[in-house]
């Protein structure tokens, strides 16, 4: 996935980096690992090719692939046709991951955990372009977490 954020300047409206097929539903990876997974497939604009059996896919699986939320964020053009978020802090084992959205308002932000230790990872709003408070909305619960003055953090 980090070969696309290299890439992501020359992905545009009909030309998307393609990271190859999800891997969620497959053996392997946990619930957290296959939502983070589409996660990043998501902000990054990938196009979204199952690459497992959805015939004898699980509840849990077909939940995941079919988050209308996260596949709006895919699905999204972009500010000004920038299609593809990309890395705009890491620390540690963490990275945190921008796409701006076509409405010129919303942002599309994926907080990662690489490492294999829980880790809390923060957002700060200058890292992600924005200013003054804003509003953070967790899209796997589907719910609102709140207005958060400079960052928010999980």
């Amino acid at each position: 996935i980090h070969s696309q954020n290299k890439m992501a300047s020359v992905a545009r409206p009909g030309h998307f980096n393609d990271p190859d097929m999800l891997q969620v539903g497959n053996v392997g990876l946990s619930a957290t690992e296959q939502i983070a997974h589409m996660s990043l497939w998501c902000v990054v604009g990938a196009p979204l090719l199952a690459g497992m059996d959805l015939v004898h896919a699980s509840a849990a699986t077909l939940e995941i692939l079919s988050n209308p939320e996260a596949i709006a964020i895919n699905q999204d053009l972009g500010l000004d046709g920038a299609v593809q978020g990309v890395v705009v802090s890491s620390a540690n084992s963490t990275e945190v991951w921008r796409k701006r959205l076509s409405d010129g308002r919303s942002l599309g932000v994926v907080l990662l955990n690489l490492g294999e230790e829980e880790a809390t990872v923060t957002a700060h709003w200058r890292d992600v372009g924005l200013e003054g408070p804003a509003l953070a909305r967790d899209l796997w619960a589907r719910r609102d977490l709140g207005t958060f003055a400079a960052a928010f953090a999980a």
